[in-house]
Formats: C-alpha cells, structure tokens, sequence
C-alpha cells in the first residue's frame, strides 16, 4: 500500500470551497488502484462535520481525516506546529508506506522534508503521478466514475454471483469498467445514457424495491451493473455537459434538430477508375458495434428514397466538421451486405490530402450523423435495433467503432487501375476468372461470379489470400 498526505484549503480547494477538480481527479484514480489518503488540515476540528461533508459531496476518497485540535482560533504558526506534529504521528503508523506530502504551503513542505518525507505542491503532484485526463472534442471533460457507482457496480457483481440472473456479459463488463479506476470515454457516457433511458420502465418491475417479491429482479441487478441511480444521474450530467461543448464549438450541430447521433461505423474503400473516387459500405446491417446499436435491413431506405427524390445525397464530411465539406457521395443504395457508398473527394488540397491517406490506409472508417426515425430494443441481446435512419452526414474519421471491416484497397487511376490490379494478381498466383473477379467488383463480384459458379468457401478463401 501507498500512503499520501494530502491538505484540504488551497490543496483540494481553490479558493472558498470550490473543488480542485484535477487533484480530485487522480486521487480517485489512484484511490481505485489501492492507494490511501491521510488528509491533515489546519483547519480547526469544530469544522469536522462540515469537512466530512464536503469530501463525500465531492467523492474526495480518503482513509484519516485530521483537523487542528491545537486551539479554537489556530493562527498560522499554530497550524503548523499542528501538521508537524500529526506527520509525525503518521510516521510511525505508516512508516515507508507514506509515499509523499501534497500541501500548497511551501512552509508545510519545508518542514516535512525535515522529517524525512518526500513533499510537493499540488501541481507537483499532478506531474508525478502522471495524471491523465479525458476530453471531449478538445475540452477537458471529467469522466471518472463516482463512489456511489462504484458501490453499486460491486453490489451489481455479487448479486449476479449470487443470484445467476441480471444484466448481460455488456452490463458486466460495464460494472467492471466503473470499478476499474479509470476514467470513461466520452462515447461510453452516450451509450450508458441511452441505457438508462431505455431501462427505465424495468423499475416498476416486481422485485425491484426492497420488500418486495422476488428482489433483486433481473432488472435491479441490471441497473446496479450499470452504476445505479449514481450512474444515471452521472451519465446524464456528463451528456449534457458534453451537449454543452457541443453548442459551444459547433454552432452548426447546436441548430440541428433534437435526436440526432454520431455513429462511428465500419468502412472498407476499394478506388474507381475516376480520380478521387471511391466505393465501399458505409454501415454493415447485423453487426452490434461498440454503442450496443445494430443496423437492420432496410433501415436507409427511406432516406436513400428522399435523398434521390431532391436530387441530393447527404453531405461527405471530413472529421464532422460542418465547415470542411470534401466532397460529394455520388451514390448510396442497400444490398444483403450493407449500405453501399459511392463516393467522390473534392478536387481541393483537403479532399487531395483525404485521398492521400485512404491509400496510406490511415483513414479506416466512416461516421454517420442521423437521428433514428424507427426502433426496437431485443431485451434479450440487449441491443438497440435500428429499423429507420434519417441520415444528414457521413464523414470521413480516423476511428471506426467497429473494427470488423478493414480497408481493402485503394488505388489512383493513374496507377493503372483494375487492369493492372488483374495483372499483379495473375502475377501473384490467381486464375484468371480469380483476378478478374478480385479486382472489378472487390467481394460481391467473387460472390456473383458465374464463370467459375464460386461457393461461398472458395470466396472465403481468395479474400483470405488477397487481404493481409
């Protein structure tokens, strides 16, 4: 175990009570790894039930509290001599395991340096201890799981133990997640909202409340999983606040209508013989990715429909960034597979830069912006079927949430096109029938291939020979 002793006023505080939410930060993060805070403060001891609230308000997570029992009225001097002696009482508790003094007082660490203890400001000690922080499209956004939720993940986990019913392998994991001691991604704080929202009816479930028949429920252990009520009430402020940093850098999406959503979804590019010009799927229906969303058959149909009648395809974005269009999508239409994409980059030095890095392979995915116009939630895989997307952007990103689809080729026209693809394929080992199906129509032509009548095992195969 690591010990730290840790001040309160101008340490965990900035001026008055305002909290020191860096400092905060990394105690929790530390905290949830095993490490213990003994806090020492001048403050006088008559304050010790308004301090004790303060930190559990705050989730400052703390082993010892000690205020200064020295005198009612302690001056500067008294509180110090008040630390000195209580560090040395903490000396011979804890001994090697006090790793450092946090104080902003220069006086206070001059003095436990000549005890013997290693001490730093606060700014120090978020070097130190190496502190990492979320954000949120540039913003500094804290996104660390509070006491109260993880409390209700651990109870969550035991009663599952216990119990063998609630929640699934998504909401375990999630459970573990909280208790990790790391911080959420900003992504994760979208699907636990849209979560709780739609598992707020398993509350008037029988079994849910204490006293009643059959409790826990299924369902009470499910919430508890996903951080309880804490966790809602978290989620919920955190969503809001990233709402917040939305409006404030993207007055664009601040004037969108209410319901739309980001979704980082799998792509893989294959080039046309026009310059610039790319095809591939955008959305693959049947595959949960990382929101805990599946796309079903039929789900862009309407959109594809409206967008054809206006003679006007949604936007090809770069980073969904609204003022960076790139380019226009030429086509898009539903097949077995997916939403299949046909798009064009802008002959400009970003759409060129664009095309650069879909050759390097650097850019791996698409990102969608919609709002969902029809679903059904599968209580059972406890997913969101999405059955109606009214698509407003796709945009070119560096991260996919789904990592299944992998970039499969991307190629200048001025590099020979399929015709020379077919050559290095033929070169390489492929029958002729093969090269030719491979590099016209990528793996919907191996499938439909009829000169070779190609079973679904032998495309298998050859896209296993073609993709690394």
């Amino acid at each position: 175990m690591s010990a730290y002793i840790i001040d309160i006023d101008g340490t965990l505080t900035t001026s008055g009570d305002t909290p020191r939410e860096p400092i905060i930060l990394r105690m929790r993060q530390m905290a949830a790894r095993g490490d213990e805070f003994l806090i020492v403060s001048a403050r006088p001891i008559t304050r010790s039930d308004e301090t004790r609230d303060w930190l559990r308000e705050h989730d400052v997570p703390f082993s010892e509290l000690h205020l200064n029992d020295f005198a009612e009225e302690p001056g500067p001097n008294v509180g110090l001599a008040f630390k000195e002696y209580k560090f040395g009482l903490l000396i011979d508790q804890y001994g090697d395991e006090i790793q450092a003094v946090v104080d902003n007082d220069g006086a206070v660490r001059q003095m436990a340096r000549r005890l013997g203890l290693s001490a730093m400001s606060p700014a120090e000690f978020l070097v130190d201890t190496d502190q990492v922080r979320a954000t949120y499209r540039g913003e500094d956004l804290e996104l660390m799981p509070t006491g109260e939720m993880r409390e209700e993940a651990q109870r969550g986990l035991d009663w599952r133990a216990e119990f063998g019913r609630g929640g699934t392998q998504v909401a375990v994991r999630r459970a573990r997640q909280i208790l990790s001691g790391d911080e959420m991604t900003p992504e994760t704080i979208v699907t636990m909202a849209a979560w709780f929202a739609r598992h707020e009816i398993d509350k008037q479930g029988e079994g849910y409340r204490q006293g009643e028949a059959g409790y826990p429920s299924a369902g009470r252990i499910a919430w508890a999983l996903w951080g309880g009520d804490a966790g809602q009430a978290w989620a919920t402020r955190k969503r809001e606040e990233m709402m917040r940093i939305d409006e404030a850098l993207d007055e664009a999406r601040s004037a969108a209508p209410a319901g739309r959503e980001i979704k980082a979804v799998a792509c893989s590019y294959k080039a046309l013989e026009a310059d610039r010009t790319f095809e591939g799927y955008g959305s693959v229906f049947g595959v949960i990715d990382s929101y805990g969303d599946v796309v079903m058959p039929g789900a862009f149909t309407q959109t594809i429909r409206k967008a054809e009648a206006l003679g006007r395809m949604p936007a090809m974005l770069w980073q969904h960034d609204p003022s960076q269009v790139i380019g226009v999508w030429r086509s898009m239409r539903e097949d077995a597979h997916g939403l299949h994409v046909v798009g064009e980059l802008a002959d400009t030095q970003l759409g060129r830069e664009a095309y650069a890095l879909l050759k390097m392979g650097a850019l791996s995915g698409l990102s969608i912006g919609y709002s969902v116009s029809g679903e059904h939630y599968d209580r059972e895989r406890d997913v969101r079927e999405l059955i109606g997307i009214d698509l407003w952007e796709t945009s070119l990103v560096t991260f996919p949430a789904n990592t299944d689809a992998r970039v499969a080729a991307v190629k200048d026209a001025r590099s020979g096109g399929y015709r020379g693809l077919e050559r290095i394929l033929r070169e390489a080992g492929f029958s002729r029938s093969e090269a030719k199906a491979v590099a016209t129509a990528g793996m919907r032509a191996l499938r439909e291939a009829d000169d070779r009548d190609l079973t679904a095992e032998e495309a298998a195969a050859l896209c296993r020979r073609f993709i690394p």
